[in-house]
């Protein structure tokens, strides 16, 4: 019941969330129908490490740029808002995604919501679903490339771990850059309840 959130499978749900799923979801075949959306803007940040000399996106170019990859989830969203986060920094700047070196990190356990409590013995959340993003940090913080990484999680951990924000597009004035899974939200409901419980 729980992946209905994400896949659309339980029949007279409501969802209200991030707008990749519901699009996976349509394109999948499933009866799922927007009844409207809502915006509310999140910080989106494209992290590096301090002494990674990159300090606006023009110096992307050329520097290696981590994706999540998750193996066990059948929509990898923050692949996707990842690649978006990348691309609307990208061309603020003048260049493309191609113009970087995209490095897959692989995360073959658990869920891409599901919380990491710990990254080398730091305690990092209570518990509490988080967005799941500190397993993607990983990789930043190993590899030594640059990241993108949403929501309060996101400052919150780039506080913590002192990394350099290059941009939030999250802050930019032009709605289309700030676009993305969480904005804008979709809420959506399937063709069941619409018919049968209207």
């Amino acid at each position: 019941m729980r992946e209905s959130h994400f896949d659309h499978t339980l029949q007279n749900s409501v969802r209200h969330g991030g707008n990749i799923p519901a699009i996976w979801a349509r394109s999948a075949g499933r009866e799922t129908r927007v009844l409207g959306l809502s915006w509310a803007d999140e910080v989106q940040l494209v992290l590096t490490l301090p002494d990674s000399g990159i300090q606006s996106p023009k110096d992307l170019k050329g520097r290696r740029f981590g994706l999540p990859k998750w193996e066990n989830v059948q929509i990898d969203f923050a692949r996707a808002q990842a690649i978006r986060g990348l691309e609307n920094a990208l061309r603020l700047n003048g260049l493309e995604v191609s113009d970087v070196q995209l490095v897959d990190y692989v995360i073959s356990s658990g869920q891409s919501d599901a919380p990491a409590e710990r990254i080398a013995g730091t305690q990092i959340f209570s518990g509490r679903r988080s967005g799941g993003q500190a397993r993607e940090l990983v990789g930043l913080l190993r590899e030594r490339w640059t990241q993108f990484l949403e929501g309060c999680v996101a400052a919150q951990l780039a506080n913590l771990f002192g990394l350099r924000t290059v941009i939030d597009t999250g802050s930019h004035p032009e709605p289309l850059i700030r676009s993305n899974n969480g904005t804008p939200r979709t809420l959506t409901v399937d063709q069941h309840l619409i018919e049968s419980h209207f």
